[in-house]
């Protein structure tokens, strides 16, 4: 998986994947942001009751 990773960045299309690579990357830390965030709310409710 990284081996074509790193010979799609050493490609002619090197920007493309960079910029794919920035969206995944967004994505992810929206992703966990979102689940700490619902992990965080649900042990607040908890500890409220």
């Amino acid at each position: 998986m990284v081996n074509i990773l790193l010979l799609c960045i050493r490609n002619s299309q090197s920007e493309l994947v960079y910029e794919w690579m920035d969206v995944i990357g967004g994505l992810l830390k929206r992703i966990t942001l979102h689940s700490l965030k619902q992990t965080f709310q649900q042990k607040m409710e908890s500890s409220m009751l």
